[in-house]
């Protein structure tokens, strides 16, 4: 008897050990991938090391979700939809957020946009002087800055002027 529920709880420890592993990794490498996306596209630390800290804050959620359901302290419908209304309710909270940080994580990695590019975005023309997480800043030709939301750029048609030889060549 004393057998069936040690084997029991080492076999509870030992998925959840297993789950936590996976976890780290698997977010180990997206953080990987989106630092070296990021760092291509030279955006700035402090940019990155936020964007960073909200991964794995979203990560440890979805981990400790994961593991409450594997050592049974909740029921696997519960801990679906507990995730289900969190994650709904952070989706409609951030929804022009995340579609502008989506957009600019898919803009930097096809390489459509780097810092010092010179760009046409409708009647804007200049240089490109950032990439933030939600926008990019062009400084015009008479020198003011220009603030373009990466959903913007994504939706609309830009032109690169400066880039021709690098995004012909993807």
């Amino acid at each position: 008897m004393y057998g069936d529920v040690t084997l029991s709880i080492i076999n509870i420890i030992s998925e959840a050990l297993v789950a936590a592993v996976v976890l780290i990794l698997v977010g180990k490498i997206v953080v990987f991938t989106v630092t070296r996306t990021a760092r291509r596209a030279r955006i700035v630390d402090r940019q990155l090391h936020t964007i960073r800290e909200w991964f794995w804050f979203i990560w440890a959620l979805l981990a400790i979700i994961i593991l409450v359901n594997i050592l049974g302290l909740t029921s696997a419908t519960a801990a679906l939809t507990v995730s289900g209304l969190v994650g709904l309710a952070v989706t409609l909270a951030l929804q022009t957020t995340l579609s502008n940080v989506i957009s600019g994580l898919l803009l930097i990695n096809d390489g459509t946009l780097r810092i010092d590019d010179d760009i046409c975005y409708f009647s804007i023309k200049g240089k490109v002087i950032r990439i933030g997480m939600r926008n990019v800043l062009v400084q015009t030709e008479d020198g003011n800055v220009a603030v373009i939301s990466h959903n913007a750029i994504a939706t609309g048609a830009i032109v690169n002027l400066s880039a021709r030889s690098r995004l012909m060549s993807s």
